[in-house]
């Protein structure tokens, strides 16, 4: 139990929950909701008149057929709409991931470069960088294969 009170309580899962629940009540809300205002609406002289061009008029279930239907589109609707939002979601966390791995990166490197540059002598050291410039052009030149004429 304070594993799911841990969840519950971090911050970053607030929204995720809020839309779970929300998502919750609309699919046990609507649907029920839909059934019973399609049966009212078909007892009119309007619904009979729909309910005889779908040739279900002769039958005594008719009107509860329509509206069984009815709440099984609500629920489908409502399952696609989380599923749309949730794809939504991955992406535009995928992406704001990324843009946030792209920019530490450079940061990491700017900070990188910032501190070769300013680093600092020992006391009592020369700062001779043309002693390490030659040795370094030395050190490539034998490296390098030598061409035989």
């Amino acid at each position: 139990m304070d594993g799911m009170r841990a969840i519950v309580d971090e911050k970053s899962n607030r929204p995720v929950l809020e839309k779970f629940v929300k998502f919750s009540v609309a699919l046990i809300v609507l649907p029920i909701a839909t059934f019973f205002g399609v049966l009212q609406g078909v007892d009119g002289e309007y619904g009979r008149s729909v309910l005889g061009k779908l040739g279900l008029a002769e039958n005594k279930h008719g009107a509860t057929t329509v509206g069984a239907l009815s709440a099984v589109l609500v629920v489908n609707i409502i399952l696609v709409m989380f599923v749309v939002m949730a794809l939504k979601e991955d992406s535009a966390m995928t992406a704001h991931r990324e843009r946030e791995e792209s920019e530490s990166s450079v940061q990491t490197t700017a900070t990188t470069t910032v501190t070769a540059s300013t680093a600092t002598l020992p006391p009592g050291a020369k700062e001779d960088t043309s002693k390490a410039v030659e040795e370094s052009e030395a050190i490539d030149q034998e490296k390098e294969p030598k061409k035989t004429k």
